[in-house]
């Protein structure tokens, strides 16, 4: 909530400097803030769930440590379970990295492609679909090594249930275990290195988006004969800046 405040407090500032040097009316700068600005609230959004997929990933792990040390047989209602948990977690970092992935690529072209803005946008966008081609790339390995294709199931759930399914039946309960604990190891570090990323660019779109307020403050400032915050001078009368 302080986040999105803040957020909200920006785009105020921005579409107000806009609207004065506009003689009221909003600039497409103004909407490249709001861009930026719905892109920072969402990222707050992608954070929390993140950071719920990396604590349920570690109770996965928790659960599969606790099962393979116990003397007790694994079940197969036990094998069930952590698959059809691990194809979620899978299934929902898929959903956030390859929704910020696009949301930066389309980011990246309203900034300008080529400027520095859309330059880091456009990294952004490629680090985040990065993520999600390393989980992936581990559940197809998993997959053909167990004798199966990515490609012949529909969704992550489907694919990991089947890997267990197909382990289990081929090598027993405790393999398929293991198999579904080096999936979901994998997914967890991505989790983690999502939410790092996640943080990074919520960071630098913060310190870009009042970097730009200020910029729009001074150039009001020195519109209406103010000085500006990096002291720039006082027009003069009969030479306003624009003509004005």
């Amino acid at each position: 909530m302080k986040n999105n405040f803040r957020v909200a407090m920006l785009v105020c500032c921005l579409a107000a400097a806009n609207g004065a040097l506009a003689g009221g009316a909003m600039t497409g700068g103004a909407n490249i803030y709001m861009q930026i600005a719905q892109n920072m609230n969402l990222i707050s959004s992608y954070q929390q769930q993140t950071m719920t997929q990396i604590s349920e990933a570690q109770q996965v792990q928790m659960q599969i440590r606790n099962l393979t040390n116990n003397p007790l047989p694994i079940q197969t209602p036990d094998v069930q379970r952590l698959a059809t948990q691990t194809g979620q977690l899978i299934s929902m970092g898929a959903e956030v990295s390859n929704s910020a992935s696009s949301i930066d690529q389309n980011l990246s072209q309203i900034l300008g492609t080529g400027t520095a803005a859309g330059n880091a946008s456009l990294s952004y966008s490629n680090r985040f679909q990065g993520i999600n081609n390393t989980v992936q790339g581990v559940l197809r390995t998993s997959l053909l090594n167990a004798g199966l294709n990515r490609q012949n199931f529909p969704n992550d759930m489907q694919a990991v249930q089947a890997l267990a399914t197909k382990v289990s039946a081929s090598d027993g309960n405790v393999a398929a275990v293991k198999t579904l604990g080096e999936v979901n190891t994998a997914q967890l570090a991505e989790s983690i290195k999502l939410r790092d990323l996640l943080s990074t660019q919520a960071q630098a779109e913060s310190v870009y988006m009042a970097g730009q307020t200020q910029k729009a403050t001074d150039a009001g400032n020195i519109k209406y004969g103010v000085m500006g915050s990096g002291n720039t001078p006082r027009p003069t009368p009969g030479n306003n800046v624009g003509g004005l």
